[in-house]
């Protein structure tokens, strides 16, 4: 029986790397992207847990505890020295020959390896089962969320059958998945505009009216030696790319203007879920989460992939925050989000760093709403057309009209599209 480790890591490439060097030595493999993802998966069974630290130092001291529980203690940290005190070992993420030996060391026993990992192939993409991610023809991962990844898998794994909204359901969400849930749908469409030439024509996945959806690609296994694999070799950090993004700065404040808690432990308690209820949002609307830096969330809508209703999806994100509804559930009462959008040109990095005046300005477009107010400038509100209310904010100075004036989002319209 193949022992089971669990590789949790915020970035995707070491994540895929680590996990693909693992499935290679004959291991079973499990991916969690964040501290909350590790909490979903059921942990009984996990024989090791490594941990990247990279990304997930605010997480990682609580998560360290857990994973140490449900692994009798056994936890290892790739990427950094921090958390030393918590961990049993620290590895060098280059290191690969000393990050299995220290594997077999934890687990107790050697493996060997028994046949190369699983290469899907399908249209102009890879699916890397043992890495669990998906490769373009460039040899460039593609951003996934978690239930698009899961959902493309069921797809490329039964191709050529009709798979109903329920099946697709229970095999995300398991058993207890509500009936007639219509997630499905939302999750396809964020899949589509990701693997799809035309999105709008899908040749991919093909809905069967009444009943579900069809993957219609030829889909044939390849040897992993030679599918394509991500650009990283001699260490040469992969190039940046210049990218027009609609940045999304938010921050937690109490409602009645006072300050948050007092005591620190409860204030990281706060701030912890705070931002994982942001990520969640975040995520939700198709952006990611740039960096977190006390109680501000710095989120980007549009960069790794460029999508055309970038600036519509950051305000809807904006919008569901400042009214609390955080992934799934309400702000107490007497917390609130409030929120700053502005979008511009930036240089981008695959790593998630951005570089341009698009963030500065977000956040000056947040320092001037209120508790439960989203506020964009003009750039963002150029882009969103009709599609939502405003209200233009008074100049706190006097002089000519200000043509970049900023404005409070008020509320979806009715309009459908932005034309």
């Amino acid at each position: 029986m193949r022992h089971r480790i669990l590789v949790v890591g915020r970035d995707v490439e070491p994540r895929a790397h680590l996990a693909r060097l693992l499935a290679a030595n004959s291991y079973a493999v499990d991916i969690a992207e964040s501290a909350a993802h590790a909490r979903r998966i059921e942990l009984r069974g996990i024989a090791l847990s490594i941990l990247i630290s990279a990304g997930l130092e605010t997480e990682a001291r609580d998560l360290l505890d857990e994973l140490q529980t449900a692994t009798r203690g056994t936890v290892l940290v790739v990427g950094s020295h921090r958390f030393l005190d918590h961990a049993s070992d620290v590895l060098d993420p280059f290191n690969e020959a000393g990050i299995l030996a220290r594997v077999r060391d934890s687990l107790g026993c050697a493996t060997k390896v028994e046949e190369p990992a699983r290469m899907l192939r399908f249209a102009s993409y890879c699916l890397d089962l043992a890495g669990q991610s998906l490769i373009n023809q460039t040899g460039q991962q593609v951003s996934l969320t978690r239930g698009e990844y899961r959902l493309l898998c069921e797809f490329v794994q039964r191709p050529g059958r009709v798979l109903s909204r329920d099946h697709l359901l229970q095999a995300l969400s398991g058993r207890d998945a509500e009936a007639y849930d219509r997630s499905i749908d939302m999750l396809v469409v964020r899949l589509r505009r990701k693997i799809e030439a035309d999105p709008k024509r899908p040749g991919l996945i093909i809905a069967i009216p009444g009943t579900g959806y069809k993957f219609a690609a030829n889909v044939q296994q390849v040897d992993s030696t030679i599918a394509p694999v991500p650009q990283q070799s001699n260490g040469a950090p992969a190039p940046a790319e210049r990218r027009q993004v609609t940045a999304l700065s938010t921050e937690l404040l109490p409602a009645d203007g006072r300050s948050l808690a007092a005591d620190p432990e409860d204030l990281q308690t706060l701030i912890d879920a705070y931002r994982r209820a942001a990520l969640a949002v975040v995520t939700q609307h198709g952006g990611i989460v740039g960096h977190c830096v006390g109680s501000e969330v710095l989120a980007f809508f549009g960069h790794p992939v460029a999508e055309e209703n970038s600036a519509e999806r950051a305000i809807h994100a904006a919008l569901d925050l400042a009214r609390g509804l955080t992934g799934g559930s309400e702000m107490p009462s007497d917390l609130s989000i409030r929120a700053g959008l502005a979008t511009g040109l930036v240089v981008a990095y695959p790593a998630g760093e951005v570089i341009g005046d698009a963030t500065s300005e977000a956040a000056r477009m947040r320092s001037l709403a209120e508790p439960g107010q989203v506020v964009v400038a003009a750039s963002t509100h150029r882009l969103s057309g009709r599609l939502f209310a405003y209200r233009a904010i008074e100049p706190k100075t006097t002089g000519p009209p200000d043509p970049q004036i900023s404005r409070q989002v008020l509320g979806a319209t009715a309009l459908a599209t932005r034309s």
